[in-house]
């Protein structure tokens, strides 16, 4: 123990072992004796003598390690303080760039609207200007009369553009509803052929259907009219009077959209004579 570990040594003198660290020249006859005195110990005396050498080596970890503790939080209080500061710069460094960046916006946005401000000053006082003609010969009254006439002239044709303007977009709005009534009037022409074709079919069932009740009025005998022949002529008649439904229906929803679209035309001339006017 005492040969070559100074670890042992001081837990050797805190367990009471020894006395005094023994050096190299005197270990061996230290070391005999010590063994003499281990063996005419008992047993009990040896065991506790390890645990008492094991608790002074426990302590001895406790120790380091404690110290150990205090080195680390030394080392971790120094760096909580540089990082701190770290911290402290970096947040200044931040604030100092927020600060430009808002600076910067806001040279930016007065800018912007002192320009917008002359520019919209410069437009209103062109707007509000007259251009007035004055000399100092006796015809600057006239001159002056001359340039209020020029003035009242040139608002009335102002207006007289924007009556024309009024006027182009009201006549393309007749022109449209003309061109939806000549489509009315195209759909109206081309039911009405197919309306008289569907009158001359129904004159030759007409026809037909007289010459039948002719035939069958002819003949004397009742059992020559059967079953048969009543339900097609029912049928017959059904037919007929669905196609006249439908021709009939055909006729009024022409005649309201002919009606709707004259309405609309009407409307819209009317719109365009007052616009003129």
């Amino acid at each position: 123990l005492l040969l070559g570990e100074p670890f042992l040594a001081e837990a050797a003198l805190e367990v009471g072992l020894v006395n005094r660290v023994v050096p190299p020249s005197e270990c061996n006859a230290l070391v005999q004796a010590q063994a003499r005195k281990l063996a005419a110990k008992p047993l009990s005396a040896l065991i506790e003598t390890k645990r008492l050498m094991k608790a002074g080596q426990s302590g001895l970890v406790r120790e380091r390690m404690a110290e150990e503790g205090a080195s680390f939080g030394k080392l971790m209080g120094g760096l909580e303080s540089q990082l701190g500061g770290m911290g402290t710069a970096f947040s200044s460094s931040l604030l100092g760039l927020a600060g430009s960046l808002v600076v910067g916006l806001l040279e930016l946005f007065v800018g912007h609207g002192q320009n917008r401000f002359f520019r919209e000053l410069e437009e209103w006082i062109s707007s509000i200007t007259r251009i007035g003609l004055s000399g100092e010969s006796e015809g600057g009254g006239d001159m002056g009369q001359l340039a209020q006439v020029l003035d009242n002239l040139s608002t009335q044709i102002e207006n007289l553009q924007v009556s024309n303007a009024q006027s182009d977009v009201a006549l393309s709005v007749v022109d449209d509803r003309l061109a939806e009534l000549g489509e009315a009037i195209n759909r109206l022409s081309r039911r009405m052929e197919q309306d008289s074709g569907q009158t001359a079919l129904l004159i030759r069932i007409a026809d037909g259907q007289e010459k039948l009740i002719t035939a069958l009025t002819g003949d004397n005998s009742a059992a020559s009219v059967d079953a048969e022949s009543r339900m097609r002529l029912r049928s017959i008649d059904v037919q007929l009077l669905r196609v006249l439904e439908e021709i009939s229906a055909g006729r009024q929803e022409t005649l309201a959209d002919l009606r709707h679209d004259l309405a609309a035309l009407t409307q819209a001339i009317r719109q365009a004579s007052r616009a003129r006017a």
